[in-house]
């Protein structure tokens, strides 16, 4: 009989142990989706809609720029896959992209490590299970990508921009605006008091003239493709790039500062609270 209560008691402890742990659980489960909830709502009201996760997208590319001998074999392959699925591929164009300028041109690669892709509740669900829900992590990959040709080699008295390209799923996220910026930026470092030049394909020409190209002449096809012939005066773009990376930074600094104190809020929290392996 002695025994049997023992049992009886030791079950009893197991049941409310185990109704306790329940209860903090669904405690905890609650107060994580009020917590997802609320800075949900924190992050759409900086920014509404998916321009939170732009952001984001914009300050994790960086910025590389190398001489055509010091490419390492994989950055080549890489850039030269990127050409041909955007201008072959994609545009159903069969031209000849290797055209031997590569040698002589300075290479502008776009390298992303992090991707935000989807919402802000997606985001925050990963930083709670570990679960990647619309998180895209993808390391150095190439997304964007031009070459500079020196002043002399395609123009006689200007330098150019020439295969500017940002991968197709990419292009929402304004890194094609950063790329040509940066293009302008680097080029007034490398010839100073030199135009800059370019053939644009005709879609695209609002997009150059928002930094300041102007169209030189008629529309033309170039490999079956309408372009403009566009120039960049050196008097008026001297300054242009620093502006426009001005208006990139103080657009985003106080942006991006809320967003690391919340996040790091969010990390501390989901630290502390219990994950399943």
């Amino acid at each position: 009989m002695g025994e049997k209560n023992a049992t009886d008691s030791f079950l009893s402890d197991i049941h409310s142990s185990t109704a306790s742990i329940l209860s903090n659980t669904s405690d905890i489960f609650s107060t994580t989706t009020g917590m997802l909830s609320s800075t949900t709502s924190i992050f759409t009201s900086i920014i509404p809609d998916v321009n939170l996760m732009n952001m984001l997208t914009v300050s994790n590319v960086s910025w590389v720029y190398k001489e055509f001998n010091e490419l390492s074999i994989h950055e080549l392959y890489d850039l030269l896959r990127l050409r041909a699925e955007i201008f072959v591929v994609e545009q159903n164009c069969p031209y000849q992209d290797v055209d031997g300028l590569d040698q002589q041109c300075t290479h502008i690669l776009g390298l992303t490590s992090v991707i935000f892709t989807y919402s802000p509740t997606h985001l925050l669900t990963y930083l709670f299970t570990n679960k990647k829900l619309g998180y895209d992590f993808i390391k150095n990959k190439l997304v964007a990508y031009c070459r500079l040709i020196p002043t002399g080699l395609k123009y006689s008295n200007s330098c150019a921009i020439g295969r500017v390209i940002v991968s197709k799923e990419y292009r929402k996220y304004g890194i094609g605006k950063l790329l040509i910026t940066n293009s302008i930026k680097k080029l007034n470092e490398k010839y100073p008091g030199i135009n800059i030049e370019l053939s644009g394909q005709s879609y695209l020409l609002r997009f150059y003239e928002s930094f300041g190209f102007t169209v030189v002449g008629e529309e033309y096809e170039e490999d079956g493709i309408p372009h403009y012939h566009m120039i960049l005066d050196y008097k008026s773009n001297k300054n242009i790039a620093v502006d426009l990376m001005n208006v990139f930074s103080n657009g985003t600094d106080s942006l991006l500062s809320t967003i690391s104190a919340t996040t790091n809020i969010i990390t501390t929290s989901a630290m502390s609270t219990p994950k399943s392996k």
